[in-house]
């Protein structure tokens, strides 16, 4: 037999069977790459929906943004917590005159920006990083908050290339995710990064059934 299933959902499997989701009836995980993708686990077991489209939550709508989604829509939360993202914003700043270590980083080539970059460059305190980061983190938060409200999870997963930099998210996160939830003086999910690594979607699709 073979099965085939969403990349992040296989993911998302993989860190509730043996990861950092194991053990918890309730579990959400965002994927931050190049795009933003997501897989919820419920008992145990992949969240679809009726027709086996649910689980986008990379495409929720929490904004108005600047510039389109590859999707075709405006506010998908891939355009404001992707690497793409990430990279895009920075490169706005600056095409606005703003100046940032970020260009000699890149070496002197704002083609050669990416997110790596911007999180380094936060941690050195540049004005551009450090706005474009806090940007992110405010929308990702709200896309939290939102879940939050929804599905009340166990526990928040980040996975994905960008969850590399997870001294920087992590950091204040819950913080910012309480302003937004609905009961904010009750306890809500915890929120962690991914353990399995780029593994995470073989392990996963390994146990699609």
């Amino acid at each position: 037999s073979v099965y085939a299933e969403n990349d992040a959902t296989v993911a998302a499997i993989a860190e509730a069977k043996f990861g950092s989701m194991k053990d918890k009836d309730v579990a959400v995980m965002y994927t931050l790459g190049t795009g933003v993708g997501g897989g919820i686990i419920i008992n145990e077991r992949p969240f679809t929906g009726t027709h086996g489209m649910a689980s986008e939550i990379g495409h929720s709508i929490i904004g108005e943004n600047y510039y389109n989604c590859n999707c075709g829509a405006n506010g998908c939360l891939e355009t404001f917590c992707s690497a793409t993202a990430i990279i895009k914003y920075a490169q706005k700043l600056m095409q606005e005159g703003n100046k940032s270590i970020i260009l000699d980083m890149a070496d002197g080539n704002i083609e050669n920006i990416n997110a790596k970059i911007v999180f380094d460059a936060f941690r050195e305190n540049d004005a551009v990083a450090v706005e474009t980061i806090n940007r992110f983190k405010n929308y990702l938060a709200k896309a939290m908050a939102s879940m939050i409200n929804t599905l009340d999870p166990d526990v928040i997963s980040i996975g994905g290339g960008v969850s590399r930099a997870s001294d920087v998210i992590l950091h204040d996160i819950k913080d910012l995710v309480r302003e937004n939830v609905l009961y904010k003086n009750e306890e809500f999910a915890d929120i962690v990064c991914a353990n399995l690594g780029a593994d995470a979607g073989i392990i996963g699709a390994a146990f699609l059934q």
